[in-house]
């Protein structure tokens, strides 16, 4: 792991509240840092974003909430979503879907990937890029969603440091595999590394992958599950920069894993909804020392420490799952 590029201290943690399972995983947030001055401020108009959404399952047609251009965006611009076929893999790309409406909200179909050759008879796994032009790039946010029209999982923004958390085998986990977007002109060489409950694993074979411009890569991590309680996932880029989703599929449902906050010293989580079962906590430290880990919940009937005056002691290059005993039936 690559603690030492993340933050100057010399323990980090990434952590992930969670509650009943793969479809309650929350979106961790780093705490935000305040700005040294006024004048070191200066605003400049956004005129490109790129999203990437992850295959659909199965490779079947996928619809996609799309927001962007704010209601106070004025000028020309729009939303553009584009097919990411497999990396080798000959796939017809549909014609690109455009939305033009700024700030409003578009759900749109996007059709079933089709391959040809000697795999026109199966269906390919294809990632789409959302890429906003104009007006229509600021506030670009877009969603993987079901037919009733629920959030499955957000498209992510390319980057050369990502980070995922959650379930492994023993809590729920198997079949998991990480899909890497290029929404970019130039190849990407990507290295994924995991922790679980015996510590960092080494990939191997996932470390230099090549995505090529405009393609997906996807990769099985199930292994990396198989026995384990927790698994942590970074995805770092050496070239380029890809947008990565995790999914893991449990008894046929498959689920995913939002991104985590980089590691830190300290992390907020916010929007922990009650629940009938205990909260629980998924905790990874990639730094090389013993992190001592604290817990302060803010509810509705005040602040609650789940573990009293006790902290966590998780070793460096470890990860672990605890339960938050006393959180659960409130909101957090």
């Amino acid at each position: 792991m690559r603690a030492v590029h993340l933050v100057p201290a010399g323990v980090v943690l990434v952590a992930l509240g969670a509650i009943g399972g793969l479809a309650q995983l929350g979106h961790p947030a780093a705490a935000p840092r305040p700005v040294s001055s006024p004048a070191a401020v200066r605003q400049v108009p956004v005129t490109a974003a790129a999203r990437a959404c992850p295959p659909a399952p199965g490779g079947a047609a996928a619809p996609v909430a799309l927001l962007a251009g704010g209601a106070g965006a004025t000028g020309k611009g729009q939303v553009e979503l584009t097919a990411l076929p497999p990396a080798g893999v000959p796939v017809h790309a549909a014609a690109a879907v455009r939305a033009q409406s700024p700030g409003a909200l578009s759900l749109l179909t996007l059709p079933a990937a089709k391959a040809s050759g000697k795999q026109a008879t199966t269906q390919a796994a294809q990632g789409w890029s959302v890429a906003g032009g104009g007006a229509m790039a600021q506030g670009l946010e877009a969603e993987l969603t079901q037919d009733s029209g629920l959030a499955s999982v957000r498209c992510a923004a390319p980057g050369s440091d990502l980070w995922f958390i959650g379930p492994g085998q023993q809590n729920g986990g198997s079949q998991v595999q990480v899909d890497l977007m290029n929404v970019d002109s130039t190849a990407a060489s990507v290295d994924v590394s995991v922790i679980n409950d015996g510590g960092q694993v080494q990939a191997g074979g996932d470390n230099g992958i090549t995505v090529p411009p405009h393609q997906t890569v996807t990769e099985s991590l199930s292994s990396f599950a198989h026995g384990s309680s927790v698994l942590a996932i970074e995805v770092h880029t050496s070239i380029g920069r890809v947008a990565a989703a995790v999914s893991a599929e449990s008894h046929g449902v498959t689920g995913w894993l939002p991104g985590t906050a980089a590691p830190s010293t300290r992390l907020v989580i916010p929007g922990v909804p009650p629940s009938g079962s205990t909260a629980g906590l998924f905790l990874a430290d990639p730094g090389p020392s013993t992190a001592k880990v604290t817990v302060t919940a803010i509810t509705p009937q005040g602040h609650i420490s789940p573990f009293g005056s006790q902290s966590v002691d998780l070793p460096g290059q470890s990860a672990s799952y605890v339960a938050l005993s006393p959180l659960g039936g409130t909101t957090a």
